[in-house]
């Protein structure tokens, strides 16, 4: 419980220090932050600020983009459109002073474009990428030094009273792959693998200390393997998960005895596999990045045949001397696929050189299988990570405390929870970053109840895994 209240506690503070911390572009250890309040633009390059600039004229949107590409940053059709989206909002009319330095600077351009040789001058082309155009400059045959011309003045399209911006950037939009319209740009990608036992580092406890931490009933092992894809407006990921739950099944004998193992030594027990194929996706809402709708459709199959959960714990109880099993049959297969859809909000902020980010999510959906079933859902997590303390980049945190928690109830009023915690570190690996972990969770779900046996309870499940960034 203690844990559970420092977690509210933790995301209402990153809902409180979020404010204008959420980038507006990332790519390649770049990203730029709009803090609204000083109405100004922070420049940062691995999570370390680099500069903070105002956009206050075209020529800044110019000089921001060419920061942008200096410190590496991959610059996109809807950064400058943005840039000049929402200076449009700031513009304020201009007083007879402005107006009067804008003429005279306007008369000694047309004075200076009048000394130029014939045909040399350059105007703005019909649509500029963006206010920023390059200079003006002779074919490099000509044998003649021309002047140049900065064009940094939006088009005439541009300046035309029906030009709009973003219907601008969503015409380019529309242009895209399917996959760079859903994703967006600055993709990421990761591959995640992690197993969990019943017994404390799979049972490296009992090898230590020789103590038993677990007894192999109801939800024993379990192993998965989760593909990643994200971008900057949303993200994509397929997962397989294959879950172990047993009990003990002595069988009887003449005059009623019970026999608990076979002739070979081995236990017998009732086991069951539950494994489970994801595809999940959101998209975040244009207004709001910190909004995001989330689908899903899942499959699941029940049985009592081997899926490879069995073989894998079969294997490693007989490499390490542990008891062995004899599988009984005493299922049939039983299968569900289902769909769901939602809302989710997403949040993140600085407690100085530490991260925090919080997010919560609400699906609803139908078992597709059998038609006969609704369930809703509520997921969400809060984190801690060490940022760029002790000289780390911000992405690359020495420390990452996470907890998490899913709660779901159906139309028979069956409901299941989840909670988990985990510990991490990250590292880089040539491009790559390894994230490698080790948590506890709890499950109390519907597949838990029917191998749960005596009063009491279920027991910690222990995590170990691994995840590779690139």
């Amino acid at each position: 419980m203690k844990v559970l209240i420092f977690a509210f506690l933790l995301s209402l503070v990153c809902l409180a220090t979020a404010v204008a911390s959420e980038p507006v572009y990332e790519s390649n250890g770049v990203s730029l932050v709009y803090n609204q309040k000083d109405d100004v633009y922070e420049v940062y390059k691995d999570g370390k600020l680099d500069s903070k600039r105002m956009i206050q004229e075209y020529t800044d949107i110019a000089k921001m983009t060419k920061l942008i590409q200096e410190l590496g940053g991959n610059l996109t059709e809807e950064l400058p459109l943005m840039l000049n989206n929402n200076l449009m909002k700031t513009l304020k009319a201009p007083s007879e002073k402005q107006l009067v330095e804008v003429g005279t600077k306007n008369l000694e351009a047309i004075q200076s474009i009048a000394t130029l040789p014939s045909g040399s001058a350059v105007s703005c082309p019909v649509r500029s990428e963006g206010p920023m155009n390059k200079l003006f400059s002779s074919p490099k045959d000509s044998g003649k030094k021309q002047k140049g011309w900065f064009c940094a003045a939006p088009s005439e399209k541009e300046l035309s009273l029906d030009y709009d911006a973003k219907k601008e950037a969503d015409v380019a939009r529309e242009k895209r792959t399917f996959m760079n319209h859903w994703l967006g740009k600055n993709r990421r990608r990761s591959i995640t693998t992690d197993t969990y036992n019943d017994n404390f580092l799979h049972g490296g406890k009992i090898a230590l200390t020789g103590k038993q931490t677990a007894d192999d009933r109801a939800r024993t092992y379990g192993h998965a393997l989760q593909y990643d894809e994200e971008g900057d407006e949303g993200s994509f990921s397929i997962r397989y998960s294959s879950n172990l739950f047993s009990r003990e099944a002595p069988q009887e004998g003449k005059f009623g005895y019970k026999y608990y193992r076979d002739e070979d030594g081995k236990k017998y027990i009732e086991a069951m596999e539950e494994t489970t194929l994801t595809l999940r996706g959101t998209k975040n809402f244009q207004d709001d990045k910190r909004l995001y709708g989330v689908g899903s459709l899942s499959f699941r199959e029940r049985t009592d045949d081997d899926r490879g959960s069995q073989s894998i714990q079969d294997y490693w109880h007989e490499i390490s001397g542990s008891v062995r099993y004899n599988y009984l049959e005493h299922m049939d297969d039983e299968y569900s696929l289902e769909a769901k859809a939602g809302v989710g909000f997403k949040t993140e902020g600085d407690l100085g050189k530490w991260r925090c980010r919080a997010t919560v999510e609400a699906l609803a959906g139908v078992d597709l299988w059998t038609m006969d079933r609704g369930e809703l859902e509520i997921n969400a997590s809060v984190g801690l990570d060490s940022g760029s303390w002790g000289g780390r980049e911000k992405d690359n945190p020495w420390l990452a405390l996470d907890a998490y928690t899913s709660q779901t109830i159906d139309t028979e009023g069956v409901y299941e929870s989840m909670y988990g915690a985990k510990v991490s570190t990250s590292f880089k690996w040539g491009k790559s970053k390894v994230q490698p972990y080790m948590g506890v969770e709890y499950y109390d779900q519907e597949s838990d109840r029917m191998f749960q046996t005596g009063t009491e309870g279920n027991e910690l499940i222990h995590t170990i895994g691994v995840k590779v960034s690139f």
